[in-house]
């Protein structure tokens, strides 16, 4: 009988979570970051075991595979990458700070469709390399402060 309830009123519980989520996100994202940092150790154990069943071998090829391929479809070359990072000038492209350990970034990720251009490669910290992620520039602008609109 339940289960026909929750079937009838599916579009609701839909909206209302959604509307929670919404609500919530700070709370939401503290008790996610809180509980991987307490699970962390079987985080780690979990993904070397997958790593080594076929399956898991499987998957870290083919996404090896894909990155390689959207690097080759770029058009970035060894000498294009030295120039944009001898004009960083040691400084991160997103925060400004000077850091001996620069990394390439593509500001557009490959993921979402970027190219391995030199026209879509910055150079940034490895702090604000890794809170980009695969994020938006415009998103990761605004949440680090460096976007004011």
């Amino acid at each position: 009988m339940m289960k026909a309830s929750r079937l009838k009123h599916k579009d609701r519980e839909i909206a209302y979570r959604k509307e929670y989520r919404r609500k919530n996100k700070d709370k939401i994202a503290e008790k996610n970051r809180r509980h991987r940092v307490e699970r962390a150790e079987w985080y780690r154990t979990w993904n070397s075991e997958y790593a080594k069943t076929e399956k898991g071998k499987a998957v870290l090829r083919g996404a090896c595979h894909r990155r390689r391929q959207k690097v080759r479809a770029g058009t970035a070359t060894a000498d294009q990458l030295l120039a944009i990072k001898a004009n960083a000038k040691g400084r991160c492209h997103y925060c400004g700070r000077k850091s001996s350990k620069l990394t390439f970034d593509h500001i557009t990720p490959l993921s979402k469709g970027g190219l391995h251009s030199a026209d879509n490669i910055v150079m940034a910290c490895f702090s604000c390399n890794r809170a980009k992620s695969d994020h938006d520039p415009v998103e990761f602008a605004k949440t680090k402060g460096l976007l004011l609109i």
